[in-house]
Parts: C-alpha cells; sequence; structure tokens
C-alpha cells in the first residue's frame, strides 16, 4: 500500500479483481475516508490533472471522488462523485500548481454500502 495513506474511517487493501490495468487495483471498503499520497516537485504556477478510475462492486451505493489539497494555499478542491456500480467509470479534477509545488491527491469512498476500487492513477500537465 505504500506510499499511500488511510485517512478517516475506510479499510484499503490491493486487490487482483477487478482491476482496470495491471494487476492489482486498490479497494476501500467501512465508512467514509481516503486514502492519500503527496505529489510533490509541481511546476508553480502551472495547471494539471489528477485522474484515476474508479469502479464498485455491482450492488454497491458508495460514491468515489478524487480529492486534493494544496498545502501551500489551505484549500481543497474535489472532482464529481460518481456512482459506479460495478464498470470502471474515469474520475478527473484540475489544479493549479501553487508555491508549495505539492499537491495531496486523496482517493476518497463517501458512504454508502460495497466497495470503491481505483486504479491506474496519473497526474499530468494541462497545457
Amino acid at each position: 500500500m505504500a506510499p499511500w495513506a488511510p485517512y478517516l474511517d475506510i479499510r484499503p487493501a490491493l486487490a487482483s479483481d477487478p482491476v482496470h490495468g495491471g494487476s492489482h487495483s486498490l479497494a476501500e471498503w467501512g465508512s467514509r475516508g481516503s486514502v492519500y499520497q503527496d505529489a510533490t516537485g509541481l511546476e508553480s504556477g502551472q495547471t494539471y490533472a489528477v485522474s484515476a478510475w474508479a469502479s464498485s462492486s455491482r450492488e454497491g451505493t458508495a460514491t468515489a471522488e478524487i480529492g486534493l489539497y494544496d498545502p501551500g494555499t489551505n484549500v481543497a478542491v474535489f472532482s464529481a462523485a460518481v456512482a459506479p456500480r460495478g464498470t470502471w467509470t474515469l474520475v478527473t479534477r484540475s489544479f493549479r500548481a501553487s508555491a508549495a509545488r505539492t499537491i495531496r491527491v486523496h482517493l476518497f469512498r463517501n458512504k454508502g454500502e460495497g466497495i470503491i476500487f481505483w486504479d491506474d492513477v496519473r497526474i499530468f500537465k494541462l497545457k
């Protein structure tokens, strides 16, 4: 799981099924919460996007969303919450890097039933 750390009341684990790409995805269950990781070395003033594929157990009612926290401005932004219901859904959120040149990426599992799966997380520059 390293370097992803849990936040709030979720239980994370690696899963071998389902996967979007590669051999594993990240599974989150329990209550509302996330796993997070800091991305450093960003270019100040540059616009970036974070994307990840989210899925869920078919009977699941929990939603998934990306949260981005900028420690330089103490501001958090969030993607739209999606309810994947057993299919892979692309979740994306853009942001402008501050002078801190760091963004904390959270992969949230919001309240509801079922497991949320995350896979293929990317950070990329927007033109």
